[in-house]
This record gives structure tokens, sequence and C-alpha cells, in this order.
């Protein structure tokens, strides 16, 4: 049942999801370019949770990020699937948020970057971040489970399946000083990540962070991705390898859009799908998605999740189901 839909001021979004007697808050930042793949992301995590899995949101809301029409969207959402959704103020982090980050070369846009490092700052509980461009599958609410959580690092996170380092193919280790230091530890994807706060700040990371900011601002550091690089770099030897079906990157390999469907991913049997990169599903025009379901029928064999390698079919018929499900109630 729906127990509180507080709105405060501000940019964000969390969710706070109970598996058993683990509560924990999972944050995430989107606009209104993102509404679209958000109502999606609510309801993929509504039909494919556990019937005991309660959710709680808290969208935070930050420099208009949210329009107020988007706002009542999402609480009608709450309504209809009997989530509890509030909202939480950002931007206190003020002078690494407005100086030191910049602009993060066009992996996400930059208020979304520092939004995702000021969770980290300002957060004293654990919490999980996840970004908004994912579907999430059966097996997903698995994230709630105690062993999920890292306790004896600061961050849980899946290896990135495009990128084993920072700077992985442009810039040796031998001529940067972020992969000298790094080298040795996985580099993980930070769509998908379990925060310990404690060992966060135990550890010292808000400091780390800050230092290793202003080293990319002067020039110390040639980060591919500002905010990721650098959560990289300063949990090493402090962050848990968590499996990959729990952050499943679903992206073109090559510049011919097919051999997508060739990516590791395609043996997995995934619990999370991460759209990552310029081919975002909700986007594609019609003539697109026809090529992709065409290839998804010449692929079929058998059984729905592990059908065809070919995960944005998976992604178009929640799509379609959810706007199904939207037209009944008059959405």
């Amino acid at each position: 049942m729906i127990e509180s839909a507080n709105l405060v001021s501000s940019v964000g979004f969390m969710i706070i999801g109970r598996f058993g007697r683990l509560e924990m808050k999972l944050k995430v930042f989107f606009d209104d370019n993102y509404l679209a793949p958000f109502k999606t992301f609510l309801y993929s995590a509504y039909c494919n949770k556990k019937p005991e899995t309660k959710v709680e949101i808290v969208v935070g809301l930050w420099r208009g990020n949210l329009s107020p029409e988007s706002i009542a969207v999402i609480m009608k959402y709450a309504e209809k699937l009997k989530f509890d959704i509030s909202f939480e103020t950002l931007g206190t982090w003020a002078p690494i948020l407005e100086e030191n980050i910049g602009n993060p070369d066009g992996h996400i846009p930059a208020d979304s970057a520092k939004a995702r490092l000021e969770y980290f700052v300002t957060s004293t509980e654990d919490f999980i971040y996840i970004d908004v461009d994912i579907l999430l599958l059966p097996g997903w609410d698995e994230i709630f489970q105690p062993q999920m959580v890292p306790r004896d690092h600061a961050v849980a996170a899946v290896p990135d399946s495009m990128t084993s380092k920072i700077n992985n193919v442009r810039f040796p280790p031998a001529e940067n000083k972020a992969n000298a230091e790094a080298e040795m530890d996985f580099y993980f994807n930070c769509g998908f990540m379990i925060v310990n706060s404690q060992a966060w700040h135990e550890s010292g990371l808000t400091e780390k962070l800050t230092q290793v900011l202003e080293e990319f601002t002067r020039g110390d550091h040639s980060f591919d991705w500002v905010d990721q690089d650098a959560l990289n770099l300063i949990t090493v030897g402090n962050k848990k390898a968590l499996d990959r079906t729990f952050n499943a990157m679903i992206h073109p390999w090559t510049e011919e859009f097919g051999n997508t469907f060739f990516s590791p991913e395609r043996s997995l049997q995934p619990k999370i799908l991460h759209f990552v990169g310029a081919h975002k599903p909700w986007n594609m025009d019609n003539e697109l998605r026809e090529y992709l379901l065409r290839i998804a029928r010449d692929n079929y064999r058998g059984g729905f999740i592990d059908a065809i390698g070919n995960w944005y079919h998976m992604y178009f018929f929640h799509e379609n189901q959810r706007i199904l499900w939207e037209q009944n109630w008059g959405a």
C-alpha cells in the first residue's frame, strides 16, 4: 500500500526495496527526457518482482529536471503500482558539483554525473544506485538480499563488459597515472552499484574523490567518463565484483548494428538489462524496431528470456505491455 508521497524540492531518484529484513535505498537521477523509459523501468520492476518485495521510491529533484507534469505522472504510477514514492533534494555538494567535474565527455549529462557522485558523499545509509536506461527482469529483486551488500568493501558492482580498466583503449598504463594505480583491479560500470556508506566514509573516499576531481581539472588524469573513472580509481582494493547478470550491458560492438546480438551478454540469463550507448530502445523508429524484431524471429531458440540474444525485443515487449496497461486506466 502507498504510505506517503512527500514532495520536497530538488533533483534525483531513489528506490527503497525491502527483501526479508533488509532495507536498501535505490537511487536514480533522470529528467523529463527519460520519463518514458523510467515508466517502463517501474513497470518491469512491478511485473518481475516477487510478491513479498515491497518497493519504495524517492525521486530527487534538482535544477528543475522534472516538470510538474512529470511529477504528476510519477505519482500516478505510484498509486497504480502500489509503490511508495517520495521526493528528495540534491545539490548540497556545491564546490565539486559546480567547479570540478566539468562535462563527463558525453557519457551522461553533466548534472547526472554530479548527482551520482553526490549520492556517495551525502548518504549515511547503505543504498543502491541504478540508471533508468534499464529493464528489470525476473530475479532483479535479489539485489535486496543481505549477501549482496559489500560488507568488507565500499562498493559492489558488475565488471564493465566494454572496458577492463580506466581509459582501456586510448591510454595504456605507462602513459596514464590513473591506470598505473588501478590496472590490477577490475573496472566496474556504475549503472548499478550497491554502496556501503559506512565503509565509504571510514575509508575517506569523499576526500579521495575530491582530490581526484581536482587532479582531473589540472590535467593529471585523462578520464573518458569522469564520474565512473573517478569512482573506479578511488575504490581500488575497496570494491566487490558482482555477477554480470545484475548489469548485462546491451550495446553494439561495431559500426554494424546487427553485431549487438553477438555480444558476451548473449549467453547470460540476465536479471538487469542495461541499454548503454547511443542506441536506446525507446528512441528507435519503427523501421529499426522491425529490423530488430525480424532478427529476433529468425533466431528464436525456444524459451522467452534466453531465446534470441536480442534484448531489445525484450524491452519492446515490456514497453508495449506498459503502454497497453496505461491505456486501460486512461493514463
